[in-house]
């Protein structure tokens, strides 16, 4: 008798155990998962490291809450016409798990035979008749018949293929030599020089955006290059590739996202950067009947663009 009942306490220890352990696996023992992103509604799918399946949850919502077990999983955050965004994740017991997603939308092309209204013809002012460098290196800016010296460059025999290029917004000039690059300040009237080129490397065009980013284009022997500077830092951004960028806007509200379009022989593709961390993402990928010439960010989510034959729009 006694044995019988201490099964049948044994036995009700066990089921206490495994219910217990079932309903701390089931609700008690759960982290929390966080979403928020740029756009709804969307769907996550997270699948634990160790597994073939998963789970998926629609989201109507930012910030979107689900609860997972603790641990590893791969986290997959996706919505039509918008490029899907995949990471690994760590979700922990009792702590926050939150991250914020943010989707780059597809882009959407059309073409058109005329030029669309909110194209911008450029300016066409002349530099020369605002700013000059003369044979002995002296950089002038004009006012009328007058004029005011800047600054004087030593440049020796490159002062013949010195080129200026105006960053009125912060006051200030650059002038590129094959060699070097200086930056003048309008205001304090004084010269900088900010970068030298590599050995046997010819600089040889310049292109200034807003926010402190400069697009320097470069050839060493028969290759050519594009990079990144930041004059403020005397930095060179580093990038994974090294495209050789001629096409290239910049987002008129977020200055550290940038815009180009490259060929890869056949296609042209749409690309973007973000300078603050040099990440490159590739957007669309489109065969043009003619190169394009040119392209404008017409807005944060247009990009224009122009060939022989017609204009184009990416919607982004």
């Amino acid at each position: 008798m006694f044995s019988q009942k201490r099964t049948i306490l044994w036995l009700f220890l066990l089921i206490f155990v495994l219910a217990g352990t079932f309903a701390w696996n089931l609700w008690i023992y759960k982290g929390t998962l966080s979403i928020s992103t740029n756009v709804q509604p969307f769907t996550i799918d997270v699948k634990s490291l160790n597994k073939t399946s998963g789970e998926h949850f629609l989201c109507g919502v930012s910030a979107c809450n689900v609860d997972l077990s603790p641990g590893k999983y791969q986290m997959t955050i996706q919505k039509e016409g918008y490029f899907s965004s995949t990471q690994n994740i760590e979700v922990f017991w009792r702590a926050p798990n939150s991250f914020e997603i943010s989707l780059s939308r597809i882009p959407v092309l059309s073409t058109f035979p005329e030029m669309p209204t909110n194209w911008k013809n450029p300016d066409q002012e002349n530099i020369s008749q605002k700013y000059s460098i003369s044979n002995s290196g002296e950089i002038r800016q004009k006012d009328g018949e007058k004029s005011s010296l800047l600054a004087i460059l030593e440049l020796g025999d490159e002062v013949q293929n010195a080129r200026i290029f105006p960053d009125e917004a912060q006051h200030r000039l650059f002038v590129l030599t094959p060699k070097e690059l200086y930056e003048v300040s309008i205001l304090e009237k004084r010269k900088y020089r900010i970068f030298f080129s590599e050995e046997k490397e010819v600089l040889t065009d310049l292109q200034v955006f807003k926010g402190d980013i400069l697009l320097i284009k470069s050839n060493i022997g028969k290759e050519s290059r594009s990079f990144f500077f930041v004059p403020s830092l005397r930095r060179v951004l580093p990038l994974e590739e090294n495209p050789q960028i001629h096409l290239i806007c910049q987002n008129p509200e977020k200055f550290t996202e940038l815009y180009y379009l490259i060929s890869n022989g056949t296609n042209w593709l749409l690309k973007k950067i973000i300078t603050t961390d040099s990440n490159i993402s590739g957007l669309a990928s489109h065969e043009f009947p003619s190169a394009p010439l040119e392209i404008q960010c017409g807005s944060p989510h247009e990009i224009l663009g122009k060939t022989e034959n017609q204009y184009f729009r990416f919607e982004i």
